[in-house]
């Protein structure tokens, strides 16, 4: 060997000396196939329920397995902790657990989704075919890179697994309808700037997080005000693998009288007509005492309240979190639930969900105002997590002028619940605040109930409940200001409605706002769910029917949200409802209204400050006339609506599954409408609060925008709520069907009555320009109605109808003496459309 390659040799081996000293793993090529051990030494061992191995110089990621791993069951459930907050995927996001397990396919490692759907009985001969047409959706592939001879251990590179939308989508479909613009899209899935953050292993769990990066070079649409760059948006994605627990858990099946979250289990060897064993979501509790009347659980449900809560809020979570021992001691637990608080240094984070945890954030769109999600085994329905967002932009919603809340439609796509009760607060308590003329801050009483009542709701959605919004229907408007009353019983027989504020009409005391403790809805419910079984199948089954049976008894009535009417499409039962109060809507409506009104007399005395802007006077008048819309909207669901009972046959107290609304409740609210939002008074506030609707301007907010209240398009927005209910061709069909048994109002007397609350009250005077507007409006929704290109839907039966509303009007307008040049004018083009359509 020359001096040259000696010394080089030398050199080399002082190299790699150095490189074991220092305990760096050597430069391997980008070719070279490693060793099972190789990638153990060079790899840093994440040990847990899955054990991981991370290249210390590359950061590849490797998941180990043993073999007793392949082929058993386990839960994979994916969370957000980062997003964008204008959008379906912000923090606490839970997306819908499903049950995982992996298969060896020569060099491969194959994630299989589980379909856990399907119920074959055990004694039934087609169990032995259970599997039959049921595949798993074989979700993703790792390649297994090294296996250990004398173990079996297989290391699989899960790097393409997690970085990839394989597990879990990210990115909605879009609407196939939306024209370019209509809405932020997300852009392009860029691989080369994702990556895995973070790797955690525990005993019965482990977790990997990686953050998504998003690109489109030229959005048509911004993704939220929170975003720095609107090309680039990036989620960080918790993925969460958790041991399947362990057969002494008894799952509890659902009953449409009581609301549960559930998995949805169909019986394939059932000849019921609802061949259904869908077990409910709840937490696995034991009594310490067996059989015992009362009883510690062996181990309580914690609550831990994160230490971004608010100190001065504190105290109002943790009595909403406690509040449900009320309901629990009817199951037969003494402090089911602990609240504990996170210390300020504690070494483990929310994101660890061994953890329940209430979180706070201050987003600047938030999705909601609280959502409490929950991680549950889709096999039995138990509830093995729960990771509860409270957003603090709800609080102070009252007196910020920007969009806090984001339209309904841009909420989760994927998750199996969501929740809106914390924008309602903040609206709610905006018109509050103006009401009642009082500050709302950290010591405000209002602010401390809504947190309370706030907080009620979303841990009963982490306890398994489902919304119920019939339960404000529980009390009348007189029982709603009893003070004494409201606090033994709250606002409304649940605190999972969406209730509003309980604001005192005009020449009333104010009572409580919002409820104190749980509802006797929410007691009976946690007893169906929660109460300890009995070892005997039949005697157990019998136990459960005598609690359902009592669903007839008052406050105990149940519906939740595919039933409610604020989508004229889907419910029939104008009790269920989102925002409406007391057992008589309409009378509450009309007090509401007046005291919208009432508080627009005084607030220009309120609101006039030296060296301050009138952007809380243009921001009063949104929230006024929000106010008297929402009540018109309410008002309209009682006209062809229907009642619903849910009991089930020979049950004591039940009623007929379907009853139209009594003709009388039926013309009051349509008396509402005709009085309060189709009047010629309707909407009418003072020239000098008109005056005064100026918008404070931030930048060039103003840029390409109206700086000025547009008031007939606010107001014409409000009407509509109501009009195009009663209008929609699935509410004129239903009236047409409910005559068939037993509805008195029928669509012709409907359509008189609307005609003449739009028309009739100006006919012989003057018509203002937002009266002129509606007229408009109506007509026009007719004409489209009996149009022959007509693609609205409508029914025979209601083009004949509407018809003969388009004829009467004629009638009317012909006859009418108009009185000033505008009016005759507006009058001349309402007959030339109908001219128009009636002779073409």
């Amino acid at each position: 060997m020359d001096g040259l390659n000696r010394k080089f040799s030398i050199l080399l081996l002082l190299a790699c000396l150095l490189s074991a000293c220092s305990g760096k793993s050597p430069p391997v090529s980008a070719d070279a196939v490693l060793s099972y051990d190789q990638i153990i030494e060079r790899s840093e061992h994440i040990e847990g329920f899955f054990d991981f191995y991370r290249d210390r110089a590359t950061g590849e990621t490797y998941l180990a397995l043993e073999p007793d791993q392949l082929g058993t069951e386990f839960i994979y459930a994916a969370k957000f902790l980062d997003g964008i907050s204008s959008n379906w995927a912000s923090r606490g996001v839970h997306l819908d657990a499903v049950v995982l397990k992996l298969r060896r396919q020569f060099k491969n490692i194959e994630f299989l989704k589980v379909n856990v759907n399907y119920y074959h009985d055990p004694d039934s001969e087609l169990f032995r075919s259970a599997n039959a047409n049921i595949q798993p959706a074989l979700l993703a592939v790792a390649e297994i890179v090294a296996e250990d001879a004398e173990s079996g251990r297989l290391l699989a590179k899960i790097d393409p697994v997690i970085i990839s939308e394989a597990l879990t989508p990210i990115k909605p479909a879009l609407n196939p309808t939306d024209q370019p613009g209509a809405g932020f899209v997300l852009g392009e899935f860029k691989v080369e700037k994702s990556s895995i953050r973070d790797i955690r292993s525990y005993p019965q769990n482990s977790l990997v997080t990686a953050s998504y990066v998003f690109e489109d070079p030229a959005p048509l649409v911004a993704p939220g005000s929170s975003s720095v760059d609107p090309r680039i948006v990036t989620f960080v994605l918790q993925h969460n693998f958790l041991a399947m627990p362990d057969d002494d858990f008894t799952p509890r099946l659902a009953d449409p009288r009581v609301g549960f979250f559930t998995s949805q289990v169909t019986d394939m060897t059932s000849f019921s007509a609802t061949p259904w064993r869908d077990p409910i979501q709840r937490w696995r509790l034991v009594k310490k005492d067996a059989g015992s009347a009362l009883s510690e659980p062996e181990e309580p449900i914690v609550f831990w309240l994160e230490n971004t809560t608010p100190k001065a809020f504190r105290d109002a979570v943790a009595a909403g979190v406690l509040a449900w021992n009320q309901a629990f001691e009817i199951a037969g637990f003494i402090d089911a639930i602990a609240v504990k608080v996170q210390p300020d240094d504690a070494e483990w984070d929310a994101e660890d969900i061994r953890y329940n945890v209430l979180r706070w954030t201050a987003s600047s769109e938030s999705p909601w105002g609280g959502y409490g999600p929950a991680f549950t085994n889709p096999r039995t329905g138990e509830v093995l997590g729960s990771d509860i967002m409270l957003e603090f932009g709800w609080l102070n919603a009252y007196n910020r002028r920007d969009r806090i809340y984001i339209d309904r439609e841009s909420r989760p796509k994927n998750t199996s619940h969501h929740c809106d009760l914390g924008a309602l607060r903040g609206q709610n308590g905006a018109f509050a605040a103006l009401a009642s003329n009082d500050t709302f801050n950290e010591d405000s009483e209002f602010i401390r109930q809504s947190v309370v009542d706030l907080v009620m709701h979303e841990v009963g959605h982490t306890l398994g409940l489902n919304h119920n919004f019939i339960a404000s229907t529980y009390l009348t408007p007189e029982q709603l200001q009893d003070e004494q009353l409201t606090t033994e019983r709250g606002v409304s027989s649940s605190v999972m409605d969406y209730t509003p504020a309980n604001l005192a009409p005009p020449g009333r005391a104010q009572g409580r706002y919002f409820s104190d403790n749980v509802g006797i809805y929410d007691r009976w419910a946690i007893e169906f769910g929660y109460s300890e079984p009995l070892d005997n199948p039949e005697q157990e089954a019998n136990r459960l029917a005598t609690i359902l049976s009592r669903s007839t008894l008052p406050g105990h009535a149940f519906s939740m949200d595919a039933e409610t009417m604020n989508d004229s499409a889907l419910g029939i039962d104008p009790r269920v409802l989102r925002y409406d109060s007391s057992a008589d809507p309409v009378a509450a409506g009309r007090g509401m209204i007046a005291l919208a009104y009432a508080t627009e007399a005084k607030l220009m005395g309120r609101l006039a400050q030296e060296d301050t802007s009138w952007q809380e006077v243009y921001d009063a008048y949104g929230r006024l006339t929000a106010e008297i819309g929402n009540q018109g909207m309410i008002a309209s669901r009682w006209i062809g609506g229907i009642f619903v009972d849910k009991s089930f046959q020979g049950q004591i107290g039940s009623e007929l599954p379907l009853r139209p609304v009594p003709l009388m409740r039926q013309r009051e609210a349509m008396a509402l409408l005709e009085d309060d939002i189709f009047s010629p008074t309707a909407f009418s506030f003072s020239p000098e609060f008109y005056q005064h609707l100026l918008q404070t301007r931030r930048g060039s907010g103003f840029y390409k925008k109206p700086q000025e209240a547009q008031l007939h398009s606010r107001v014409l927005q409000q009407q509509k709520l109501a009009l195009d209910h009663l209008l929609h061709p699935k509410v004129m069909l239903r009236i047409v069907d409910s005559q068939m048994y037993g509805n008195e109002y029928g669509l012709a007397d409907m359509l008189r009555d609307l005609t003449a609350a739009i028309f009739d009250a100006d006919l012989a005077t003057s018509v203002n320009s937002l009266r002129q507007q509606l007229q408009g409006e109506y007509l026009n929704q007719l004409l489209a109605i009996i149009s022959e290109s007509s693609e609205t839907g409508h029914s025979n039966m209601a083009q004949a109808s509407a018809l003969g509303q388009v004829v009467n009007i004629q009638e009317m307008l012909k006859g009418r003496s108009a009185v000033d040049p505008t009016t005759r004018s507006h009058t001349s083009v309402l007959l030339l459309k109908i001219k128009r359509a009636l002779e073409p």
